[in-house]
């Protein structure tokens, strides 16, 4: 009586380590699909999120350089034209 309670027990027990090791698995499978995404796959030539986050930081970093460039020169274009404008008026008014 005693061997059929430990046998059924053995199978219980055996029974959720099998249903523990496939949610594992699952889980596993889950967690390398997840590190494909932020990562990517150089195999499949996938970009991950992080490559693009620097790809996209670096583009950005570009264009503000361009755009403080470009308000520079106008502001800079505004000051000259101010001067030329004002010593052009002086001569007209003479």
């Amino acid at each position: 009586m005693s061997d059929v309670n430990t046998n059924s027990r053995l199978d219980s027990i055996e029974k959720r380590l099998n249903s523990i090791e496939s949610s594992l698995q699952d889980v596993v499978q889950n967690f390398h699909k997840l590190y494909v995404a932020v990562v990517g796959n150089e195999t499949f030539d996938q970009e991950g999120i992080v490559h693009r986050l620097k790809k996209m930081e670096k583009e950005l970093d570009g264009l503000t350089k361009v755009k403080l460039k470009l308000v520079g020169i106008f502001i800079g274009s505004g000051a000259v034209w101010a001067v030329v404008w004002e010593f052009l008026r002086k001569f007209i008014v003479k």
